[in-house]
């Protein structure tokens, strides 16, 4: 019913919300595996910026746009 309440509702869920203004570190654990790095370069995996939203890839002037640069696919 107050902020109190809720501020130790919350640490007594995630204790490191109830410390305010102070950062804790988080403990360093081991994670992946050894092997082999691929020499490949990275790249985008979008290959369409202006069409990797819902909106522009249903309208049909973004389309067009896309065509006359050859960038029709929605990737």
């Amino acid at each position: 019913d107050t902020l109190g309440e809720l501020r130790a509702r919350m640490a007594g869920i995630a204790p490191p919300l109830g410390t305010l203004d102070i950062v804790e570190p988080a403990p360093w654990v081991e994670f992946g595996a050894p092997g082999k790095l691929d020499s490949a370069p990275f790249r985008s995996a979008i290959r369409n910026f202006y069409m990797s939203d819902p909106v522009s890839r249903a309208s049909p002037t973004m389309a067009a746009c896309a065509g006359a640069f050859g960038t029709s696919d929605h990737g």
